[in-house]
């Protein structure tokens, strides 16, 4: 086949090897360019779509990194025995986590012979009825109303694992005046900016389905990947590339007591020598920006956490697609995203990936990155991409598939 070449743009140097996977199958959208809709001969003489040169503001939800805690209601303290954070939500916040996971739960409250009460408590493990500290659900999730209320600008993700009913969650958020905050994406719309959000001024949103509730919202399209680390553990950052949007990385360690939280193993596995390198890895060899990074302790080694999102936040992104040469992105003939090999070049450090039709790798400042898809039944045009970091922009390159 003919060699297609790309120009270079100049700002920095890097190389590597990936394959990943991407889009929902029904996320899969024609490309209106005229110019993909060829046969495999007439490719052999056009040239490549150009790179796409895309402003960062232009990020959506699903392409930024949030701060997050594991059981973020769980803090030490008076409280709460068998803590997974050393402080409450409204410490949390003002530090900087902007995703949370709240257990809610019914709790029976006795008073010998008799049951006096029931409430929807909040608490960690259905089975302790909040024997190891619980609060009143109404006031964990007020104190989420109270900080979206006073910052005008912020987004929150809300996480609620559950054994009660829709109703009572309805009710509870009703309580809380959360259900006046709560966004709802549109089919219009499904990966809306932060800006999108905030002008919307519902801003907290939610990442699972609660059946049987009309106020919570629907299910973010997610991954999640990794969880409950030891120092014991080889870590292995890539393990099930995905195809969702939203590519979430749980990276903490859990007592064998109730998954409580484990600091010790949470001071390990988040040291600077091992968190940022980790994250990084699982970036590049799945081929997704992880957009939650799910830990306990965030203020261990003295908030290191919140630089390491800071700066994955802080590289561009070199995002790109399959597609087939009617502009259709690559499916198998069960409607999935076909997954694919991509070979790449950091800095002479070479990284093999895998991914499906859609990815993103990460570009440093002033870093230069080649990718090129591998296939044994595919061309593909353009062969490879070269691109270098201007230190404001992400970069998106359509790859068309051609069957050899």
């Amino acid at each position: 086949m003919r060699q297609f070449y790309f120009p270079l743009i100049v700002a920095g140097t890097m190389l590597f090897s990936c394959s990943h996977e991407f889009e929902e199958p029904s996320l899969a959208q024609p490309n209106q360019n005229q110019n993909l809709a060829l046969s495999a001969s007439q490719w052999e003489g056009e040239v490549a779509e150009p790179l796409k040169v895309i402003s960062r503001d232009e990020r959506t939800i699903d392409k930024i990194m949030y701060p997050t805690t594991h059981n973020s209601f769980n803090y030490k303290g008076s409280r709460y025995d068998l803590e997974n954070v050393y402080d409450n939500l409204p410490t949390q916040f003002a530090k900087g986590i902007r995703a949370v996971e709240i257990d809610i739960h019914e709790k029976t409250i006795y008073k010998f012979p008799f049951t006096i009460k029931k409430e929807i408590a909040v608490y960690h493990g259905k089975i302790t009825n909040g024997s190891n500290g619980s609060e009143i659900a109404r006031k964990v999730l007020q104190r989420i109303t109270d900080f979206i209320e006073a910052n005008p600008t912020e987004i929150v993700f809300l996480k609620i694992e559950t054994t009660v009913s829709g109703s009572d969650i309805d009710k509870v958020l009703r309580d809380s005046h959360l259900d006046q905050h709560i966004y709802k994406r549109t089919a219009d719309n499904p990966y809306p900016t932060p800006e999108d959000v905030i002008a919307s001024g519902k801003r907290v949103i939610t990442t699972r389905t609660i059946e049987g509730s009309k106020l919570y919202g629907p299910s973010l399209d997610r991954k999640t990947f990794g969880g409950k680390y030891s120092d014991n553990d080889d870590h292995q950052p890539q393990t099930s590339p995905s195809e969702k949007k939203f590519f979430s990385l749980d990276y903490y360690g859990v007592t064998s007591i109730l998954g409580a939280g484990d600091d010790d193993r949470a001071s390990y596995i988040m040291h600077p020598s091992r968190m940022g390198p980790f994250v990084e890895d699982v970036w590049k060899l799945n081929g997704r920006k992880p957009w939650r990074v799910n830990v306990d302790f965030p203020s261990i080694h003295n908030g290191n956490y919140y630089q390491v999102i800071k700066d994955n936040n802080a590289k561009a992104m070199l995002m790109g697609e399959v597609r087939d040469t009617d502009g259709n992105l690559l499916l198998k003939k069960d409607g999935s995203l076909i997954h694919w090999t991509w070979d790449c070049d950091y800095n002479s450090e070479t990284v093999r990936a895998t991914t499906s039709a859609e990815f993103s790798f990460p570009i440093e400042d002033d870093e230069t990155v080649t990718i090129h898809p591998v296939s044994n039944d595919y061309d593909f045009v353009p062969q490879s991409v070269t691109v270098t970091s201007d230190n404001v922009s992400d970069f998106k390159q359509v790859f068309v598939a051609i069957p050899k």
